[in-house]
């Protein structure tokens, strides 16, 4: 069986982590502790609540409005068959669920009028004053470079806002994309098209709705099916991905979105591509979900990444293993929801027709002489 180049995810290799150890004056301040006053050690401990997801889709976008704390999900990729051929379609749909202290019931966004084509692997980011998400890119099965904003107000609806093409990035999917943290624009990274692999950053401005390139020092190379999530306001980490080669990528790496500055981070002790990741504000946390390993399966890892001390631990396992998911942090159900993906390294075969609820809970122990 052939797929479009664009979902040949072939991950191979794990790339192990190295970890630091602080001693001298901590091992001091520990030993002349009274005997009873060890610091309490904050456990991590992974609940995963599992709901039927109507349409099995890869590829879909999700974004929750800080606002209403509603959840929408759009586009996205499944697998058919049409004339006795493997054949995928695409999603054009917008789903909203008025989350509260877990998942409600879906209902259509109205989107009437003019539309993106159906999608998926394109990028979906909410406006800072959340009343609009803006998408660029993906495939349909071609790759597209054009730019729409999508109202999340009752009414819906869609307005293109740029069609790509000269002093634009080029058409692609499967690229990484974030709010600027000034609420001046958006930025773009990475992903496959029709400049190939790449590792350009590019810059959406809502005012003059135009791109501008930015160029950097150092940074990530060439890559593909990351992941990204805002751990503050100016600060993005791109986590894995591929590069075109035979292996995954464990790599992580951060952006300052004020500086465009890049620094690497602690690798990923388990190299993916298409895993999914969100900032858990709560924990102060990145967490990592799932992903196509070395192996070229679904995983089921889940991990927390902590900035203050750079370092990777896994806190335990999905449901099921799922790649080419997306997810999103409910503040309204204090859980990161973790929508569609598949179980394979390609990234429209297989779909699930599940959606992952996983609470990360505190579990408190402390150490004894």
């Amino acid at each position: 069986m052939s797929y479009p180049v664009s979902y040949r995810r072939d991950l191979r290799a794990v790339l192990p982590s190295s970890l630091l150890s602080v001693v001298g004056l901590l091992a001091l301040s520990l030993l002349f502790q009274p005997t009873s006053a060890f610091a309490a050690s904050k456990e991590l401990r992974v609940e995963v609540q599992t709901h039927p997801w109507e349409t099995p889709l890869s590829g879909c976008r999700a974004v929750v409005d800080p606002r209403s704390g509603a959840l929408f999900v759009y586009g996205g990729a499944r697998n058919s068959v049409r004339d006795g051929k493997a054949a995928f379609d695409f999603d054009r749909s917008v789903r909203r669920n008025r989350v509260s202290k877990t998942l409600g019931e879906w209902a259509p966004l109205p989107t009437e009028g003019d539309a993106p084509t159906p999608r998926s692997y394109g990028s979906l980011v909410l406006h800072k004053k959340g009343r609009s998400a803006f998408l660029f890119g993906g495939f349909d099965p071609a790759f597209k470079g054009d730019v729409w904003e999508l109202s999340l107000g009752k009414k819906g609806g869609w307005k293109q806002l740029h069609a790509g093409g000269e002093g634009a990035p080029s058409a692609r999917d499967a690229h990484v994309a974030c709010d600027d943290g000034t609420g001046r624009g958006f930025l773009v990274f990475g992903g496959l098209g029709t400049g190939g692999i790449t590792n350009d950053l590019w810059h959406w401005s809502y005012k003059s709705k135009s791109w501008s390139q930015i160029t950097t020092k150092e940074g990530p190379a060439p890559r593909f099916t990351s992941a990204l999530c805002k751990s503050d306001k100016h600060t993005a980490i791109v986590i894995g991905g591929f590069n075109g080669q035979a292996k995954p990528l464990g790599e992580v790496w951060q952006l300052d979105t004020r500086k465009h500055a890049w620094k690497r981070l602690a690798d990923l002790p388990e190299a993916v591509s298409a895993p999914a990741a969100v900032w858990h504000p709560k924990l102060e946390r990145v967490i990592v979900l799932g992903g196509s390993t070395a192996a070229g399966a679904a995983s089921k890892a889940v991990w927390s990444y902590d900035p203050k001390g750079d370092a990777w631990t896994k806190i335990g396992e999905l449901a099921e293993a799922v790649a080419h998911s997306t997810a999103v942090y409910s503040k309204k159900s204090d859980s990161v929801i973790l929508i569609g993906g598949t179980t394979s390294h390609f990234a429209a075969a297989h779909p699930k027709q599940l959606i992952q609820e996983v609470r990360i809970v505190h579990e408190k122990s402390s150490a004894t002489r």
